[in-house]
């Protein structure tokens, strides 16, 4: 995932206290977020070296764990933010794992969702799907 520090600091609710990294890689993202904000991280990923390697890095706030998008295995309602560096196909995990107020973020192509992307949303339905599951969709504009 490529995205800036300061775009995804403008993307997180100042007061969250537990983010989801769904795909999280050897987990330089929530490295690099554990060493800005005061909140506990969890990452997953499917591959067992990206696996090792987020372990290895000894990141004290943080915990990382073999899956994938499909079949979380958390407690409803445990995180404020999910964040996923993969398309995802089914939400309904991701729903259930947010707490009701909770964000979730999906870059697309290494940018938040453009406005192409959208628009791509509200033809498929998930714009509906997101609406009336209660998740609010923010339009970050593309710099």
């Amino acid at each position: 995932m490529n995205i800036s520090q300061n775009h995804m600091d403008a993307m997180l609710p100042p007061d969250f206290k537990h983010l989801l990294h769904i795909s999280c890689g050897e987990g330089e993202m929530i490295r690099g977020l554990a060493e800005r904000h005061d909140a506990l991280f969890t990452g997953i990923t499917e591959i067992r070296d990206h696996l090792a390697a987020a372990r290895g890095k000894g990141i004290g706030k943080a915990e990382f764990f073999l899956g994938g998008h499909h079949s979380l295995y958390f407690h409803d309602s445990c995180f404020d933010v999910v964040v996923s560096s993969d398309e995802v196909e089914d939400f309904r995990e991701i729903h259930r794992v947010l707490t009701p107020n909770g964000r979730f973020i999906m870059p697309n192509n290494g940018k938040f969702f453009s406005i192409r992307s959208i628009r791509q949303m509200k033809r498929c339905g998930f714009e509906r799907f997101f609406h009336e599951k209660g998740f609010l969709i923010a339009h970050k504009a593309e710099a």
